[in-house]
């Protein structure tokens, strides 16, 4: 079994209180107590559970987003009239810094004085783009769905195959006249293997569960295989 964290305690003088507060900014919801923590665990599953303690010795703690959830997370720091800066000891106030490996991130600080930091993934992460495909699928963009793909990239699934990235793009737009939503459950990644779990949701079945191994190499989907039950669709068509 592969070697994975599973949590963290973070100090808190009010962990309710404090959990709130990360759960607004990141957009998530605080879970139910666990004896006497109070967990807020992001998609990868590590939940922090905050403790109370009557002194608190300042942590850091970093949480990478994908572009969309930055920006709305960076929104609601602005509008808390939170102070935001573009580096670690806050000496650059009012900015966001932004890295050559294409990575923008800023750092704020909890009611704690914990040095949070919300960052986007590198340029080419596989989950960002496992993640912008499933978006490009969702919104029925063709052209930013083609511009992930490699030139060589394959698919199989139950309902066909596709051998380049021109086959593999027009078979997922003729998906797009009967999608109305993807709804992603989980996804777990292992060097360039990302596996995800999501929901379906059609105009001609009720959410067909699905599970979806993609293959990215160098920032560009190298192959999908994907499994699911596709009785419901075909019979709804």
């Amino acid at each position: 079994m592969a070697i994975e964290l599973n949590h963290t305690i973070v100090p808190a003088h009010d962990p309710q209180a404090s959990a709130q507060f990360l759960a607004d900014i990141l957009g998530l919801t605080v879970d139910p107590p666990v004896a006497h923590f109070t967990p807020v665990t992001p998609a990868n599953g590590v939940s922090l559970d905050f403790d109370h303690y009557d002194h608190v010795d300042e942590h850091h703690y970093a949480f990478q987003l994908g572009e969309e959830e930055f920006e709305a997370a960076f929104a609601r720091i602005r509008d808390n009239g939170l102070s935001y800066y573009a580096d670690p000891g806050c000496r650059q106030p009012g900015q966001v810094y932004a890295g050559k490996n294409g990575r923008r991130g800023t750092y704020f600080r909890d009611p704690n004085g914990h040095l949070m930091e919300i960052l986007t993934p590198v340029e080419g992460d596989p989950r960002a783009v496992a993640t912008a495909y499933f978006a490009a699928w969702k919104a029925h963009d063709p052209v930013a769905l083609r511009a992930l793909l490699a030139d060589d990239a394959t698919f199989s699934g139950p309902l066909g195959t596709a051998g380049n990235a021109d086959e593999m793009a027009e078979s997922i737009q003729g998906l797009f006249a009967i999608t109305t939503d993807v709804v992603i459950a989980q996804m777990a990644v292992q060097d360039g293997d990302v596996l995800t779990w999501f929901d379906l949701h059609t105009t001609v079945a009720a959410p067909t569960a699905v599970v979806n191994w993609s293959q990215v190499r160098e920032g560009k989907i190298l192959s999908v295989r994907a499994t699911f039950d596709p009785r419901p669709i075909i019979a709804g068509s």
